[in-house]
């Protein structure tokens, strides 16, 4: 049967192969993509906003950004875009809650609650996205002004990506101390970027992502 040998075909294709037939103007390679991740992207998204509507416009921005700009997106060393795709996914829900805020300062507790339910290496993998340097950056300043057991603890679990296990262990304390520290550290860069989470929307997300991280302990 053709069609069995041809979904065979398309199921071989790696997802920076379609991306960069995609940038080539061939639509085909874009619908195959689209038809790869739709349904596995809608679910992700839908647990978490629990909202039809908000699901689709959020997919739909996704969807059109790949489209647009397809060299964005990024590929792991299989050639695969899954990760990358479900980590923008994922901030791009967070982004859209604060914007429907409307410059309202959101904690964590504002957010669905499914958004508390992904991986320490999800999460970073948000911190490590376009964009986030320079307002990481700003948040290390504000760091190195803290004290030394807060600095270590934001060093290994922002920086570095540990566990609190393994931050815990590294530092020979308690899994409790660790959040702790993080805790107190994220909260005092809060206070002190007062002017520019009122006024930025991405330094808004990103403290978002850091609180989550430190609730995870």
């Amino acid at each position: 049967d053709k069609a069995v040998i041809f979904a065979w075909m398309e199921s071989q294709v790696t997802d920076i192969e379609l991306l960069m037939q995609t940038k080539a103007g061939r639509r085909q390679a874009f619908t195959t993509l689209y038809d790869r991740y739709w349904d596995v992207l809608y679910t992700f998204a839908f647990v978490r906003t629990k909202d039809e509507r908000v699901t689709r416009e959020i997919l739909q921005e996704l969807w059109i950004r790949i489209y647009e700009n397809p060299a964005s997106i990024k590929c792991d060393n299989e050639g695969s875009a899954r990760r990358y795709l479900f980590s923008k996914l994922n901030y791009n829900i967070i982004d859209f809650y604060h914007q429907r805020k409307s410059e309202t300062i959101i904690s964590s507790s504002e957010l669905p609650e499914p958004l508390l339910d992904i991986t320490d290496d999800e999460y970073h993998e948000i911190l490590n996205s376009e964009g986030a340097a320079s307002l990481l950056a700003m948040v290390a300043d504000v760091v190195n002004t803290l004290p030394n057991p807060q600095q270590r603890v934001y060093e290994l679990r922002i920086n570095q990506g540990k566990s609190v296990e393994e931050t815990a262990e590294r530092l020979g304390i308690s899994k409790k101390t660790v959040s702790n520290h993080l805790s107190a550290a994220i909260t005092e860069v809060r206070r002190k970027l007062g002017p520019e989470y009122e006024t930025s929307k991405k330094m808004a997300v990103l403290l978002v992502v850091l609180e989550l991280i430190a609730e995870q302990g």
